[in-house]
């Protein structure tokens, strides 16, 4: 007993003799995380890619980038306001690179570089690497709208001494060549085994859990690296066409591209995610671009578009009223005589689905015909009295809500006094493709008619980029279940608006969908299923209309159309404003702002159109392609 009291005794004494930074050490609180795992900083930079999508689409996407670029109207029954090239808020896209993305990658690889031992550096190198595709996926989608940005001096105020809170903007000049270093840096890493002392180390790589887009498959971020050089690219082939070239033969010969819908960036932030709640009004098509996939029987039209109210319940019910139908509808529908009343006995034209899809006129509010405003807009011609409710049936087709925002309601089009409803069942979060295989194969076929020297046929590219497209869009209408996808809900009349066998190979047997040789109507096919592609990145839209010039204002294809009797201005970047003199890097913002000929705190349309980001100075005007 005595022998072990003296034990204790000599403990507590030694425990005494401890230092202050020892017990320290010893006491500290278990809730405080001094080195995060990394996987874990990976997925919160994933999924912050996705956290400012609410006002990316009530602002930036419905509002102004896709009536601009002439590809959806107004709101479902109310044309392009007299105002809507003056932008207001903006999402902010700025905040989510810098806070949401970059901040937990810029963590990863200071964590890897400066406190990790000797002998843990050396695994995590691939890990290092693909932190830079995602960043910059999303620094191209915020230069691309207000130009220079920090990048080489950001992040860095947690990790130097004294604190680095003044970043110098980079010119988007500067930023493209340090972003394409980048990946080829990063590709070349991924590419050969890391060795320490001689000896090959394997890499720690977050799983499917971790990494909700490729599960820690090297080679797809590989695959996704090249696409990025890729968007890159295309940015340059005006400005600074030698290296957009340069880029594009060595992504060529390189040969590791995106070849499958498997290898879309498709972001999947799992089963509780639904993108968001908040409602948002799309507007439905442009009448060009519908009438132009309308047309083709291009089944891409169906997964982002809804059809229009004017099923054969409704038809048959306006005809019941005496209620006059629109003439795009009513010139498809068969109606008979019989016993003094008329009844709707089916389709004509293209029949179900196709007929149930109409865009509207771009004339903007208050210079809009006024047949065509009563044809498209005026709500009273759509309205029925239902169980002593009156109910507005569109008769144009909206931008899938269900597309973005899976979780939604949706009232199918009846005349009876409950009519039924779509409800989602939980099963269907939110998916998106945010860079796709499709995309890199409209890319190559594009360089490839711009002077690529390497890798195959635009013709073959182009038809692969199509057949890529149809089956990306196509999983995603499955995926998130949209309205009609399995059932018409017009059981007599309607047709399901899931893809069928034989639908794509079709699609490129229309002319408007093949390239002949002719290459200046060869681009311009392309460009026109860039667009279709990116209906669900519509910054993407917005990059491929300005550079392009499409769609062209003298097209036999998709023509774009005069929004009004003026020249109307449509700005080329978002606005950009003077920040507080209490911000600690005003001078450095001011100057980035001032050095791109940027007028600060300014919304106006012929100030927007035509202060433009740098690779946007040598773009073709709106509608005006040179190529």
């Amino acid at each position: 007993m005595k022998k072990t009291i003296c034990l204790l005794l000599a403990g507590v004494l030694a425990g005494a003799s401890c230092s202050r930074e020892d017990m320290a050490a010893i006491n500290r609180d278990p809730s405080v995380v001094e080195k995060p795992e990394l996987s874990y900083l990976f997925t919160d930079a994933l999924i912050g890619l996705q956290r400012g999508s609410y006002t990316d689409w009530f602002y930036d996407n419905t509002k102004y980038i896709m009536p601009w670029c002439q590809v959806l109207v107004g709101s479902p029954l109310t044309p392009n306001s007299a105002n809507f090239n003056q932008p207001g808020a903006t999402d902010d896209r700025f905040s989510v690179l810098y806070d949401q993305v970059g901040g937990p990658l810029a963590r990863i690889r200071h964590l890897i570089d400066e406190e990790y031992s000797d002998y843990e550096r050396p695994q995590y190198q691939y890990l290092r690497a693909m932190t830079y595709f995602v960043q910059i996926y999303y620094g191209i989608r915020v230069t691309d709208v207000t130009g220079s940005l920090p990048y080489k001096e950001a992040w860095q105020a947690f990790y130097t001494t004294p604190p680095l809170f003044t970043p110098v903007y980079d010119t988007q000049s500067e930023l493209f060549t340090e972003w394409d270093a980048q990946l080829k840096a990063s590709i070349q890493t991924l590419s050969n085994p890391v060795t320490s002392d001689g000896k090959s180390v394997d890499q720690i790589l977050p799983d499917n859990h971790q990494d909700l887009i490729y599960g820690g498959d090297t080679e797809k971020w590989i695959r996704l690296g090249n696409t990025l050089r890729l968007k890159l690219a295309v940015r340059l082939i005006d400005t600074d066409p030698a290296t957009a070239l340069a880029i594009a033969d060595e992504v060529a010969a390189d040969g590791r591209l995106m070849s499958s819908i498997d290898d879309d960036f498709y972001w999947y932030g799992g089963e509780q995610n639904y993108n968001f709640e908040d409602a948002v009004y799309y507007g439905p098509g442009s009448r060009g671009l519908i009438d132009f996939m309308r047309r083709n029987k291009d089944p891409r039209l169906r997964f982002t578009f809804v059809k229009n109210d004017f099923n054969s319940m409704v038809v048959q019910k306006f005809l019941n009223e005496g209620k006059t139908l629109p003439d795009y509808i009513a010139d498809y529908c068969r109606i008979e005589e019989r016993d003094g009343r008329q009844v709707f006995t089916g389709w004509t034209g293209d029949g179900e689905p196709w007929v149930r899809y109409n865009g509207a006129p771009v004339t903007v509010y208050g210079e809009i015909p006024q047949d065509e405003e009563a044809a498209y807009f005026r709500s009273v011609n759509f309205q029925l009295t239902i169980g002593g409710t009156l109910r507005t049936y569109y008769p144009t087709s909206a931008f899938s809500t269900h597309i973005v925002q899976p979780n939604q309601t949706f009232t199918y089009p009846d005349t009876t006094e409950i009519s039924s409803q779509y409800l989602p069942n939980g099963n269907h979060p939110f998916r998106a493709a945010l860079v796709t295989a499709a995309e890199t194969q409209f890319y190559l076929a594009e360089l490839k008619l711009r002077g690529m020297n390497g890798g195959g046929a635009a013709a073959d590219y182009f038809a692969e980029g199509v057949r890529l497209s149809v089956e990306s869009m196509n999983r995603a209408a499955r995926d998130l279940n949209i309205p009609y996808y399995n059932e018409p809900y017009d059981k007599r009349f309607g047709k399901a608006v899931a893809l069928q066998a034989g639908e794509t190979d079709a699609l490129l047997q229309q002319p408007d969908y093949m390239l002949t040789g002719d290459r200046t109507t060869d681009l311009e096919k392309i460009y026109i299923n860039l667009i279709i592609d990116h209906l669900l990145t519509p910054t993407d839209i917005y990059v491929t209309a300005r550079r392009s010039g499409i769609p062209s204002a003298s097209s036999n294809l998709w023509k774009r159309e005069p929004f009004s009797a003026g020249n109307l201005p449509v700005p080329r970047r978002f606005p950009v404003n003077e920040p507080s003199q209490a911000n600690i890097n005003y001078d450095n913002t001011v100057e980035a702002y001032s050095a791109q000929g940027f007028t600060m705190n300014s919304n106006v349309p012929e100030v927007l159109e035509r202060e433009r980001v740098w690779y946007d100075k040598t773009a073709p005007d709106w509608g005006q392609p040179q190529f």
